[in-house]
């Protein structure tokens, strides 16, 4: 079962409790804090213009080069967590979610810009 409330908060509660980690793992020195503020800054600008779009009554899917991004920072994040032998690999893959980061971030303004009368930006 889908609902709109759903639609909305799942995102958000999945960008919190990733960028919370990042954050902490930051504090603990266990990611750069470049990776995390970009990660995290990303998360901002996004989810702020998904909001503002939903307010209009337009909505806003996730891209491909999007959930990539969020599947990796969620693998790189457990090989962090739970093994320290897994800590580069980690952080390898931390970097490709960056990568990813960017780039869906890059996609997603550049559709704003290109298209501003669009509805469905990809981000």
């Amino acid at each position: 079962m889908t609902t709109t409330l759903g639609f909305y908060l799942d995102p958000i509660a999945d960008k919190l409790l990733v960028s919370s980690v990042l954050i902490a793992f930051t504090y603990y020195h266990l990611v750069p804090p470049c990776a995390s503020i970009t990660l995290v800054s990303r998360e901002i600008l996004i989810n702020t213009r998904r909001a503002f779009y939903a307010t209009e009554g337009i909505a806003i899917y996730p891209s491909f080069s999007g959930k990539l991004k969020t599947t990796l920072q969620i693998i790189g994040i457990s090989c962090i967590l739970f093994s320290n032998s897994l800590h580069l690999i980690g952080m390898i893959i931390i970097y490709g979610a960056l990568f990813f980061s960017i780039y869906s971030a890059y996609n997603y303004v550049y559709a704003l810009f290109r298209y501003p009368q669009t509805d469905s930006p990809n981000g």
